[in-house]
């Protein structure tokens, strides 16, 4: 009984230990992350490149054999400053440190995530303090809720307990996000536009996932993300419209709105979705340094795979970007 009682105690030592450091982990490397490029923003020498990249991790992500990545194998001298699960304010923060610095023809590319930005600017202004908002980032970006590329058809209710381990343990959230990149390496590459399926995903706040071939769609995240789609969301909006304006007198910075899957994808997946397009129509009316390459992308999403099922780009996905990126650079009109 004695021995019994002293493993069980073992066993819940070690899980709050367990726990702790992977709260630890996860509240600790994005904002460490963060401050070291934007120490790198202040410092670093940016006379050795051509070209200066800013945004979350669709930046981030292009430095290693990314879009980035493919611009330097095509001559342009890249400084990748993209920090995964970062915002707007930010990227502004970063463009600060970066812009009085940059020599006549240097060019710098702030690259917008219309998909959840404006969620990520409305949290800014919740809590503007990078240890707190990555926190926070990270608690909602570790949940299955965002993460249900493992998701299955639901045969029974699951018991309150185990919803409330799913959403509040760090520990079970990492250990989820080890399973779906698990089972996300197994997909097949190939697209197809036939096998149409409609799944319900284990956590009750979804209501659907739209699966045709291996496209994923999750139609209602992308409406609960829009920029109309609450007050809080529009005074994001309205915020990210104010600084990119306050920017429009230098030539140098120009920003590239990237539409998520759902909206690229409109015409795969069929299903109503919240327009953020006239979001990037209002931005090229206060700047008009705007690069939209999202009719290209939604035209060569017909044809070809471009997503992961996180929502991020593929390598085919990067690959466009960057050629798309290459040649509307060579055809900017010099300074």
């Amino acid at each position: 009984m004695v021995n019994g009682l002293t493993l069980l105690l073992s066993l819940l030592i070690a899980a709050g230990a367990a726990e702790w450091l992977a709260r630890t982990i996860v509240r600790r490397v994005a904002p460490e992350r963060f401050s070291a490029i934007l120490a790198r923003s202040r410092f670093e020498p940016l006379g050795q490149y051509d070209l200066i990249a800013i945004g979350d991790s669709f930046v981030e992500t292009g430095e290693k054999q990314g879009w980035t990545t493919f611009l330097s194998e095509r001559g342009w001298r890249v400084l990748n400053l993209g920090v995964n699960a970062s915002g707007p304010s930010q990227y502004f923060q970063i463009l600060d440190n970066v812009a009085p610095r940059l020599g006549r023809n240097q060019k710098v590319l702030v690259v917008l995530y219309i998909g959840n930005d404006f969620a990520d600017e409305s949290l800014w202004e919740q809590m503007p303090n990078e240890t707190a908002y990555f926190g926070q980032r990270l608690e909602i970006f570790c949940s299955e809720f965002l993460w249900p590329m493992g998701c299955r058809p639901r045969t029974a209710l699951q018991s309150p307990l185990k919803e409330w381990v799913k959403e509040n343990s760090y520990l079970v959230r990492l250990a989820l996000l080890l399973r779906d990149s698990v089972r996300r390496s197994s997909l097949s590459p190939s697209a197809t536009r036939d096998r149409r399926s409609q799944i319900q995903p284990p956590l009750m706040d979804y209501s659907s996932v739209y699966v045709l071939g291996d496209n994923f769609f999750f139609i209602k995240h992308h409406n609960l993300t829009s920029y109309d789609s609450s007050p809080r969301l529009r005074s994001a909006s309205e915020r990210i419209l104010r600084m990119v304006a306050n920017v429009k007198g230098d030539t140098r910075i120009y920003f590239v709105p990237v539409l998520d899957r759902e909206e690229n994808g409109a015409s795969i997946h069929g299903q109503l979705v919240r327009r953020n397009a006239p979001f990037v129509e209002q931005l090229k009316s206060v700047n008009p340094r705007v690069i939209d390459v999202n009719a290209e992308f939604s035209r060569e999403f017909e044809r070809t795979l471009l997503y992961r099922p996180d929502g991020h780009w593929n390598r085919e996905g990067h690959l466009l970007f960057a050629t798309l990126m290459n040649q509307r650079l060579k055809s900017l009109p010099p300074d």
